[in-house]
């Protein structure tokens, strides 16, 4: 969560992570394995992995903001939602 907001907003370059384990790139490089996999159809790895990440991190900061009360039911909502991106 914290990486997210301080990487949105200028977080000093020499201290984000490598490309490897930076989690935009984690994401963009599981959706393009699950593509190439054929576990989900076709579809920009790119765009869908920052779809992904808006729907997970997006209820996180609305919750931070008090704008959004998280409740037992959120974590399924929100991966029904992402299964839903991803075609599923």
């Amino acid at each position: 969560f914290a990486f997210i907001l301080l990487t949105q907003h200028g977080f000093p370059e020499d201290k984000l992570l490598s490309r490897e384990t930076e989690p935009m790139a984690m994401a963009e490089r599981f959706v393009g394995q699950a593509v190439g996999a054929g576990d989900i159809p076709p579809c920009d790895a790119d765009l869908h992995a920052g779809l992904l990440m808006g729907a997970i991190m997006q209820p996180l900061v609305l919750h931070r903001y008090k704008k959004l009360a998280l409740n037992a039911d959120t974590p399924a909502l929100v991966t029904a939602s992402c299964l839903r991106m991803l075609g599923l």
